[in-house]
């Protein structure tokens, strides 16, 4: 099917992109379903859930990958400390590497008395699902201490019988996002960028405005030579900003 290149309306933008947004989410949630069958499976068996339970997760999470081509980097499953009866503290969590295609799990330092500890509870991905229940989108930013690029992450709160579980989630390198919402928004008729909610450029349909940089200025633009749409979708705090020439 041959892709339309008619213009179109900033709502429609945003609406487009908030689409390819929920479609990870929906992703996710699937992973998340698993998790709570795993946790109910190892009670039905009269034991607590544990990290070699969550072993059984790679097949879904690398067909969930897979099936996106490379435009996820990772995504998996990271536990709240106390869920599992084995570790305090575990992610299952699979790489997608290219050329040739591969899957292999992040490994990373999770001893708190480590100098390298991996703190994720401190994290934004982290803390913010658990805090708030909700699902959010964190970045971009560098991710020093796990894959090392820059990356978007969604994550959403995995609640079982009440009690938060951990968190399900999944890295978008920022190259990739990108070239997901350049499309619609060049069918935009003047200059668009995407904001995240730091202020942070996202993506942009003009090169005024590199993928990174802090737009203070269009944070809070508004009137004759500015149009704003914020993206609808829940724990999202983006919008669209057209400029007018």
């Amino acid at each position: 099917m041959a892709v339309s290149n008619e213009r179109m309306s900033l709502q429609q933008c945003a609406d487009t992109i908030a689409g390819e947004i929920e479609g990870v989410f929906a992703t996710l949630a699937t992973t998340a379903d698993r998790v709570r069958q795993l946790r109910e499976q190892a009670r039905a068996a009269g034991r607590c859930m544990t990290s070699r339970d969550l072993h059984t997760l790679r097949e879904l999470v690398t067909a969930q990958l897979d099936a996106y081509g490379g435009r996820l980097n990772g995504s998996g499953f990271i536990t709240a400390p106390g869920v599992l009866s084995d570790r305090d503290l575990y992610l299952e969590w699979w790489i997608r590497n290219d050329d040739p295609v591969q899957f292999y799990p992040l490994r990373v330092d999770l001893d708190p008395a480590s100098a390298n500890f991996y703190n994720y509870e401190t994290m934004a991905w982290f803390a913010l699902p658990r805090d708030t229940g909700k699902s959010v989108v964190v970045g971009p930013y560098v991710d020093l201490n796990g894959v090392d690029m820059y990356i978007l992450t969604f994550s959403q709160p995995v609640v079982h019988e009440g009690s938060f579980c951990g968190i399900v989630g999944a890295d978008v390198p920022v190259y990739s996002f990108e070239r997901w919402v350049l499309h619609p928004l060049m069918r935009l008729p003047n200059d668009t960028v995407l904001i995240g909610e730091e202020g942070r450029v996202i993506a942009a349909n003009t090169a005024d405005w590199p993928i990174g940089t802090l737009a203070p200025s269009l944070v809070e633009a508004e009137g004759e030579r500015h149009r704003r749409v914020e993206l609808a979708g829940e724990g999202l705090s983006w919008s669209l900003v057209e400029t007018s020439p």
